[in-house]
């Protein structure tokens, strides 16, 4: 199965606009995914984390939260193919640290990374009701 690109940006995907301050934690990016924003190193609209394994979850995701503004999106990136740590992985890593987050919304950022947008579950039942 072939990687079909999206007619949509990754900066679209992640709800980055123009003014909207980005924070980077954990693995660096590949160079095919640079998403705009004002990047930052202190409380943010979006993070966005990159998570290589699990340890890069434990280390920076309470952080992340922290920094997130009230009305901010928690993104966690991950290499789709990693058998070492798939999607499973990276969802149980994050239950582990009993945050109470439940995954919200999974986009693709290029042919071989993801994005799991994560919600607190007080937030989630905002939008549903």
């Amino acid at each position: 199965m072939s990687f079909k690109p999206s007619a949509r940006s990754v900066t679209q995907k992640l709800g980055i606009e123009a003014r909207t301050r980005l924070l980077l934690l954990g693995s660096p990016l590949p160079d095919s995914i640079k998403p705009a924003g004002v990047l930052v190193d202190h409380d943010a609209d979006i993070v966005l984390l990159v998570c290589a394994d699990e340890q890069d979850v434990i280390d920076n995701l309470e952080t992340g939260l922290v920094r997130r503004l009230p009305d901010g999106r928690f993104w966690l990136a991950y290499r789709r193919g990693n058998r070492e740590f798939t999607r499973t992985h990276l969802s149980a890593a994050v239950d582990s640290l009993d945050l109470d987050l439940t995954w919200f919304r999974q986009v693709s950022l290029d042919g071989g990374w993801s994005a799991i947008w994560f919600k607190r579950r007080t937030e989630f039942r905002k939008l549903n009701h």
